[in-house]
């Protein structure tokens, strides 16, 4: 089922005393006027090359010099280039290996990790145990809850 948060179902003051109907008339309801739509639908559609810049419709609206001052300023910096001794004091300045992470010295870093064996203490696998025991009470209390 599909909710319709637009319908102000027993307010009748906000549409004068009509209760709305899905479906009907609501141009009224706008937050932009149609004309300033249509103007941007022009600023896009030139935006996109499909409009000449001399088009009427673009003569009167004041995104046409914001977005070609964005477009000369987005082409100037696209034809910038990084200075070779910038690249050269970045390139010297980086380590001359690769690093290694270093593994602890107990640890097997030969063997593959699902071939390795596990090591642990008496007292870690209690915890470990009663732990998943703990666990497991939990979530059969909140299975058994439902």
């Amino acid at each position: 089922m599909l909710d319709d948060m637009n319908t102000p179902k027993g307010t009748g003051d906000l549409n004068g005393g009509a209760e709305w109907m899905p479906g009907a008339d609501r141009r009224s309801d706008r937050e932009v006027p149609l004309a300033a739509a249509k103007r941007q639908a022009a600023v896009h559609a030139w935006l996109d090359g499909e409009i000449a810049e001399d088009d009427p419709m673009l003569a009167d609206t004041k995104g046409v010099e914001l977005w070609r001052q964005v477009n000369l300023e987005a082409s100037r910096r696209r034809d910038t280039r990084t200075p070779a001794y910038v690249e050269g004091r970045i390139m010297q300045s980086l380590p001359a290996g690769v690093p290694r992470i270093q593994a602890p010295a107990n640890m097997d870093m030969e063997t593959p990790l699902w071939r390795r064996t596990v090591q642990t203490t008496a007292a870690r696998a209690m915890v470990i145990a009663s732990g998943l025991v703990g666990l497991g009470a939990v979530l059969g209390a909140l299975m058994r809850a439902r």
